[in-house]
């Protein structure tokens, strides 16, 4: 039966199988055992564990279960806030979670596990003169506060990548009608669109666009009609997410990628200073991260040894250990985004033990850990997939994750 932390996702074997499933990591451990239903949804949580799950007897699409799945937890999670049984917080949203999905007639047990790559390039510039002395620098300008800043500051604080953006994006407006005022009865994608081009016009922000595509379309395209207008005015039912509500991965990319463009946009129409390292190109990026795992390899094992620095083997304890079927260095999927992935063909194995540790090598070198403390159960799906994403973290930018 396929599990987490002994909490079923599928149900196999019982009279009721779940089809769809979602197991979100939780900020600290759950302090309470319990099981809700809402709507068609039922939830569990268990004393002890770090996970939350969210099952569903119907069939759904890999990005619905992602959209509802969450919303369903939080509305618990709401709950329970309520009525003063404990106030739990989801941890790691939209960068770590397991999924159970059919595609193709087939279940799919899918681990998503996302680590941040800190980098900085720090650059210092000396001015000497022509008499071979150092020129002083002039000091720093005064601090200067503009509206749009209270927004930037609430969206770092957040603990949600969705009300992050949110207040992001309104900063950004903010920041816009300072520089070209929105004109009466001017449509908000018209404006939007004209205020960007004239930024644009004066301000290189096409790095951040895929190559031979305007920026001012993909901003329009990517944050504001994906992004903007789906988050503002989806209406959330009284059952299931709107259809059309960004997941938490989809929020989360945005962000890193809109947060950029917002600071560049802030330096330049608000002239606020500006401090930070030199950013790592996401191309650059990418190019290093393909050369780092262009063998990567993946294997599974019940070994419950807690992950240190020290680690060099995949079962320090010496326990059996599983091979993925296959491994494979995806690439890029977002900007500063890129993945491996694993795949185990279930349907070929016997019954497996409990994954506890999913390790990543690279020819002989252990790169990463991603430890499970209560296991996974993988028995009873089709297939196990393994995807382990890295995203690049510009440490002279402010945070894009929110746990």
């Amino acid at each position: 039966m396929a599990s987490v932390d002994g909490m079923s996702l599928d149900g196999l074997g019982s009279e009721s199988r779940y089809r769809s499933a979602i197991a979100l990591h939780l900020a600290t451990e759950s302090t309470i055992s319990k099981v809700e239903r809402l709507g068609d949804w039922e939830l569990e949580l268990r004393r002890g564990s770090g996970f939350l799950v969210a099952r569903r007897t119907r069939s759904l699409a890999r990005e619905e279960i992602l959209r509802e799945g969450y919303e369903q937890a939080e509305r618990l999670l709401d709950i329970l806030s309520f009525e003063n049984v404990s106030t739990i917080e989801i941890g790691a949203p939209g960068r770590c979670h397991i999924l159970l999905f059919e595609r193709g007639g087939k279940s799919v047990i899918e681990r998503v596990a996302t680590a941040d790559n800190p980098m900085s390039i720090h650059v210092r510039f000396t001015q000497i003169g022509p008499d071979g002395q150092t020129v002083p620098q002039p000091p720093s300008p005064p601090a200067k506060w503009i509206s749009a800043l209270r927004f930037y500051r609430l969206s770092q604080m957040s603990r949600s990548p969705l009300e992050a953006y949110r207040n992001l994006w309104l900063g950004l407006e903010v920041l816009l009608s300072a520089e070209v005022p929105k004109a009466p009865k001017e449509k908000e994608g018209e404006w939007l669109r004209r205020a960007l081009s004239q930024i644009a016009s004066t301000l290189d922000l096409s790095r951040d666009a895929p190559n031979g595509v305007k920026i001012v379309d993909y901003i329009m395209d990517r944050h504001y009609a994906a992004m903007r207008c789906n988050l503002f005015h989806a209406k959330i039912g009284t059952t299931s997410a709107a259809p059309s509500m960004p997941t938490v991965e989809d929020a989360l990319d945005a962000y890193a990628e809109l947060i950029r463009m917002w600071r560049a946009i802030a330096v330049r129409v608000g002239t606020l200073r500006f401090s930070g390292s030199g950013l790592i190109t996401y191309a650059g990026y990418a190019m290093q991260m393909a050369g780092v795992f262009s063998q990567v390899i993946f294997h599974a094992t019940e070994d419950n040894t807690v992950p240190a620095e020290t680690d060099f083997a995949v079962s320090p304890n010496s326990s059996p250990i599983l091979a993925f079927d296959s491994s494979s260095h995806i690439g890029v999927v977002a900007p500063g985004k890129v993945e491996n992935i694993g795949i185990i063909d279930l349907s070929t194995k016997g019954t497996l033990p409990l994954f506890r540790r999913i390790t990543t090598s690279v020819g002989d070198i252990l790169y990463s850990v991603d430890y499970l403390k209560g296991g996974l159960d993988v028995n009873g799906a089709d297939i196990f997939e393994y995807r382990q994403g890295w995203r690049l973290l510009n440490t002279g930018m402010p945070r894009t994750y929110f746990d």
